[in-house]
């Protein structure tokens, strides 16, 4: 169902010629970063939308005022995304999220969910809400703009808060009231 050849082009290219193609319901590419394909590989835009597993990302055209169309639980997690053209493999598929900026808070030691890398708060944010086991993430400094000497940022699989110089994200469901941290503090 490839609309086309597949042709070397950033994410944000290919969601603008998706968006403006009526046939298009999203585009694929070889590599599991939601960034890009590797190497600046081709990616394909798609006149059908459905998902296998594979080491491939996958964003799908989601319309505004339509429902989504995924099959519900598990088997429709890796096409459900957010609006608009949203990553759609299971490496990157989340649901939509808010976020809790919780400053002087440091996740405690434990839960991490690989090792702490260097990314923006944003990056980091995407990351979170791509992985159904990620809490939230911390990393050392006062601004909650981003880590102290572009340190690095620790994504957690719990969320707790003890008191340092630190800052903590916490992910919140977006239809959710539950905004506090967990323990004492919340």
């Amino acid at each position: 169902s490839d609309i086309g050849e597949a042709e070397s082009m950033t994410v944000e290219e290919a969601k603008r010629r998706c968006a403006a193609d009526s046939t298009c319901e999203g585009f694929t590419f070889e590599g599991t970063d939601p960034q890009g394909p590797a190497s600046g590989g081709p990616i394909n835009l798609k006149a059908s939308f459905d998902c296998v597993d594979a080491d491939w990302v996958s964003y799908r055209k989601v319309r505004a005022d339509s429902e989504d169309s995924c099959p519900a639980g598990p088997e429709g997690a890796a096409c459900r995304g957010e609006p608009a053209l949203a990553p759609a493999s299971s490496q990157v598929a989340a649901p939509r999220h808010d976020w809790k900026a919780f400053e002087g808070c440091a996740i405690p030691a434990g839960s991490d969910i690989g090792e702490a890398e260097s990314m923006t708060v944003e990056e980091a944010k995407r990351r979170c809400a791509a992985d159904s086991t990620c809490e939230g993430f911390t990393f050392e400094g006062t601004d909650p703009q981003g880590p102290a000497s572009g340190g690095p940022i620790n994504l957690k699989a719990s969320f707790d808060c003890v008191d340092a110089d630190w800052v903590s994200y916490r992910k919140v469901r977006a239809d959710s009231e539950d905004s506090c941290p967990a323990g004492p503090e919340g």
